[in-house]
Formats: structure tokens, sequence, C-alpha cells
């Protein structure tokens, strides 16, 4: 046991220097560099990012450890993941938008939504995570169904995926999560703060579309 834990942890290791980082990094860094976050709250953002995506991994090595393999790949990847993750696709394509428009009083959607979901909260932040992961790519999917063949209950499952998932955290994403918010914190002057706000939102707004996209039909 202690054998299959080290090796998935290091797999994670290598999944984080690579597959992971371009799949997660574009959405978290462009969050913190619209939304105006300091250095200290990016961590923060950057940490609640990772456990969203943790906990789903956490559920994926369940799944997979109670349905097997073909679960994994034929019903969970092509049904119930596929619909969850349009409408995130959906979600993410929204707060892209507000983030555009910006607080803007005179729409009370707008103002919500930027005081409730991007200033001063991190719901978006753990939502993203989630809906990152929540279809895995085929790498994911070949990790979750050797768990799944190697688990002998769901909690082995879960704990397989948790040291996995932990193997993902050592990234560079943390280092561009941070210098997003030291960036945005250093970028005083309000044009091209307007302009830099601007094109993170246009790229969180392609994003939900891509999203949206990939699992479409």
């Amino acid at each position: 046991m202690h054998n299959i834990a080290i090796t998935l942890f290091v797999t994670g290791v290598f999944l984080g220097l690579g597959p992971c980082l371009v799949s997660c990094g574009p959405i978290l860094i462009s969050y913190i560099a619209a939304s105006g976050k300091g250095y200290r709250q990016s961590l923060a953002a950057w940490f609640i990012f990772s456990s969203a995506r943790i906990f789903i991994y956490c559920l994926l090595g369940g799944i997979a450890a109670i349905f097997g393999e073909l679960f994994l790949r034929r019903t969970y990847s092509a049904y119930i993941a596929k619909y969850i993750s349009i409408t995130g696709g959906i979600f993410i394509i929204i707060i892209g938008i507000t983030m555009l428009l910006g607080n803007r009083q005179n729409l009370r959607i707008c103002s919500f939504l930027d005081k409730y979901f991007i200033k001063k909260d991190f719901k978006s932040v753990f939502i993203f995570g989630m809906i990152v992961v929540i279809v895995p790519c085929a790498p994911l999917i070949g990790i979750f169904s050797s768990i799944g063949l190697m688990s002998r209950s769901i909690a082995e499952g879960m704990l397989f995926s948790l040291f996995f998932g932990l193997g993902t955290l050592f990234s560079p994403l943390l280092f561009l999560a941070v210098a997003a918010g030291f960036i945005g914190q250093f970028l005083k002057d309000a044009k091209p703060r307007a302009i830099l706000n601007n094109i993170c939102a246009i790229i969180i707004t392609i994003l939900g579309i891509f999203i949206i996209f990939r699992n479409y039909g």
C-alpha cells in the first residue's frame, strides 16, 4: 500500500509539472490578475483552487473503487461529468463577462457577481478548480482506472487519489499564481490595469466556451 501511495504521489508531481499546469494555469492566473488580488490573496486562491481539484480527485478515486474502470470511462466521463462540465463552462463565461463589464452599479447582476464571486470571495476559485478536472483527461482516466483496480475499498481509492492530488501541488502553478498577484498589486495606473483586466476576462470567457465545446456533442 505504501509503495502504491508513493508511486501515485510521484506521478502527481510529474503531471503537475506538465499537463495539469497547462490545463489549470490559464484560468487561475487570469482570474487572479483580473480580480486584483494581492500576492497573499493569490496564495489563498491557489490553495482553494488546489483543494477543489484534490476533492474531485478523491471523488473520482472513490467512484473508480466502487464501480470500476468501465463506469468511469463510459458512464461518468461520457454523461454525468459531461453535463456538469457544460454547466460549469457557462458559469465561467458569466464570470468572464462580469469581469469584462466591471462592477456596474446600473446592472444589478454585475454588481452582485462582482461582490460575491470575484472581489472579496473565493467561491469562483473553488468552482473553477472543480470544473477543470470534473471531466478527467486521458492520463487521469488511466490513473484513476489503475486506482480502481488496486483499491480494495472506497477508503483506499480515495486515499490513493489524495496522494496523487498532493503530488500535483508541486507545480510551478503556485509561483505563477503569486506572480499574478504581484502584477495586480503593483499595476497602479488605471489604463494599463483596465487593459490587463480586459485581456484576462476575455481569456476566462474563451476558456469557458472551450469547456462547453469540448464536451458538446
